[in-house]
């Protein structure tokens, strides 16, 4: 400030010393020459600054400032007192250029006041702005800005779409952020907001905010693709929606974000910042993947069925869909309303009511938000899980030898008890649908235990109730078994006969028929037959029978019926034995074979020490045994069916028997 103070002091001393008489001074013929040392200080693609100074003997009073033209138009004035660095020199930058362009460019003064021939022959310039943008690759706006600085403002946080980045706040003129990316759809709008910080101080300049969005791909930033602009304003913040134009091209691009304290028409992609002295502002690049948007729905989900269905949950299964794309998720809807959304083709569904009818329906969506048709809509009724609640106060009446009646309070059920089952001695007895159950077949003076469940149609059953202990009361029988009827006899031999009658029933049950043999009791059996041996051969003899219950009731007698024995024959075996037949021996044998005929095996009577040779029909000996204290042995197990001649040896004697093995 000195220096310039004293510069002017001595311009002022020249110009008195000059002249004597000041006005006569300003009336003389004088003129202001042109300017001078006309130049370039800095060009880039959309902004030149040019420099130029005055002839220090013609002081900045004489000059009111300078007009700059633009290929031979005017563009802007530029007043005198713009001074920097050095006394007379001034410095102007012009923005709004295009890069890779040719401009004449032109300085003229402007006198302070009306002078006799004023010097109007301007200094001119051209200019040819530069060509940043490469092939493949986008300007760098860091490498071309020697005077800008951030101090002041520069980006604090950028959104757009899904972007919200909080930048670092430091004073670089670039930041390159296109590791951050954010898809969008022709066609779609998209709020862009720009919010500016001070690094420093916390003082923002007047900024001025751009961005812009390389539509068509060619790696430049044209002024047809910005979408922001805001002139210089003292608010931190401008803000734009956003349409993604339906000429843009598929694929991933460029976004560049720039802030600056200085206008806007000033501020270019690549190089907006080449100012004069306290310029401050920040660029930021972001990628935005611009899809072509999808319209087309996935195919409807098909075949939708229901399995694992219990009484509160069931599964749902459906074939996938298709898409042009993919399919993104299904959503599953229940009654209608959107239950759940699920990103396979199954779903599990639970909460459910027990017993309860359900509608489902599925539809498939993609990204785009595109949804397909519904599906089959599927109608599933959960099952009845709940069992009826335990049957009370078993109890047991009417009790009587071999019956008795069960009776219990009735279950409950949240749809409905179909039966109980009843139980003895821990086995299933029966199944009843009332409260009570008549209990037969039991046995007089047996001691049983019961207990009852209840079961709903769904097959839930319940626990089981008291377990009670009945005794059946003992029976007095005092009815007597009906009479055996229809006695006859076959078999008729020697020694034995078969008898046979039809069986007699009795109120409680017939235990045994006691045999009679010429009036008195001979021998007793539990079946309706009865193969007696032991007899005289060609003894006449006659029979009945009497039924007999447990409590000794006894029936009438059977019909009688007379058998007629044969008598004893003489068989030839061979020539060494001889066998007595029955027509053959008169002389009536004590030895007797029983049962006869015989299934399994047969006894015989005889005495301890005897022999007994058993020998076919061909006289071949099959079997003998001996007779020990212990009795006789059972014979005959081995043989096969048919006649079999026995020969009992007993000391000095020998009889003969036969048998038939059935």
């Amino acid at each position: 400030m000195k220096k310039l103070n004293v510069l002017v002091l001595i311009s002022t001393m020249i110009a008195l010393l000059l002249s004597t008489n000041v006005n006569a001074q300003r009336n003389v013929q004088a003129q202001v020459p042109p300017v001078t040392n006309l130049k370039i200080d800095e060009v880039n693609t959309t902004s030149v600054t040019l420099s130029w100074g005055l002839p220090y003997i013609y002081s900045i009073y004489e000059v009111a400032g300078f007009g700059i033209y633009k290929n031979a138009v005017w563009i802007m004035d530029v007043p005198s007192t713009l001074i920097w660095p050095n006394n007379y020199i001034w410095r102007q930058a012009i923005g709004g250029l295009s890069e890779g362009t040719s401009y004449v460019f032109s300085v003229k003064v402007k006198p302070s006041r009306a002078l006799v021939n004023p010097y109007i022959e301007p200094a001119t310039i051209i200019v040819n702005t530069p060509l940043i943008s490469v092939a493949g690759q986008y300007c760098n706006p860091s490498n071309n800005s020697p005077h800008a600085q951030a101090n002041t403002g520069s980006i604090g946080r950028v959104t757009f779409n899904t972007i919200s980045n909080l930048s670092s706040g430091t004073w670089s003129t670039y930041a390159d952020y296109s590791s951050l990316s954010t898809n969008v759809f022709k066609g779609s709008t998209y709020d862009l907001s720009v919010i500016a910080i001070s690094p420093t101080n916390g003082k923002i300049d007047n900024l001025s905010f751009v961005a812009w969005i390389d539509y068509n791909k060619n790696f430049r930033f044209e002024d047809n693709e910005v979408v922001l602009t805001r002139n210089l304003s003292s608010a931190n913040i401008a803000t734009e929606s956003v349409k993604i134009p339906s000429t843009a091209l598929d694929g991933p691009t460029r976004m560049r974000v720039a802030v600056a304290n200085i206008d806007r028409s000033f501020v270019g992609p690549c190089e907006p910042l080449a100012v004069i002295v306290s310029v401050s502002g920040e660029f930021e690049d972001y990628t935005i993947n611009i899809q072509t948007p999808d319209v087309i729905a996935p195919t409807v989900p098909a075949n939708l069925t229901a399995s694992n269905i219990t009484g509160t949950s069931l599964t749902l299964n459906w074939a996938a869909s298709t898409d042009n794309v993919g399919v993104a998720a299904y959503d599953v809807y229940k009654d209608g309303v959107l239950l759940t959304t699920v990103n396979t083709n199954t779903a599990s569904i639970t909460g459910l009511t027990q017993n309860s009818a359900y509608q489902f329906y599925v539809r498939a969506k993609d990204a785009s938000g595109n949804v397909s048709g519904i599906s089959n809509t599927l109608s599933v009724k959960t099952l009845d899980a709940q069992a009826p609640t335990v049957p009370a106060n078993l109890v047991a009446s009417n009790v009587s030898s071999n019956s008795l009646t069960l009776s219990w309070v009735a279950s409950t059920d949240n749809v409905g008890v179909t039966a109980y089952d009843v139980y003895k001695d821990g086995v299933l007895l029966t199944t009843v649908n009332t409260n009570a159950a008549n209990i037969t077949g039991l046995t007089q003076n047996s001691a049983y235990l019961f207990y009852v469940r209840a079961k709903d149609a769904a097959g839930n059953v319940s626990g089981i109730s008291n377990t009670i202990s009945v005794n059946t009361k003992t029976l007095i029988d005092s009815q007597a078994p009906s009479a055996p009827i229809g006695l006859v006899a076959s078999g008729i031999g020697a020694r034995y006969v078969s008898l046979n009658w039809k069986a007699s029933t009795d109120n409680v049950g017939v235990i045994k028929y006691d045999i009679y043999k010429n009036g008195s009791y001979f021998i007793s059996t539990t079946t309706n037959s009865a193969n007696i041996a032991s007899l005289y051969p060609n003894s006449t003899n006659t029979f009945y029978v009497r039924a007999k219950d447990a409590a000794g009731n006894v029936s009438l007698p059977s019909n009688t019926i007379t058998v007629k024995l044969s008598a004893y024959k003489t068989t030839s075996i061979d020539s060494n034995i001889n066998i007595l037949s029955d027509s053959d021996i008169n002389i009536p044998s004590k030895i007797v074979a029983y049962p006869n005929p015989f299934v399994n095996d047969f006894e015989i009577n005889a005495s301890e020490g005897a022999k007994i040779l058993i020998y076919d029909q061909n006289g071949l000996l099959k079997e003998q045994y001996s007779v020990t204290k212990d009795g006789t042995p059972k014979m005959g197990a081995k043989l096969s069916k048919g006649l079999y001649f026995i020969q009992i040896n007993q000391g000095t004697k020998t009889e003969y028997i036969k048998v038939l093995k059935k």
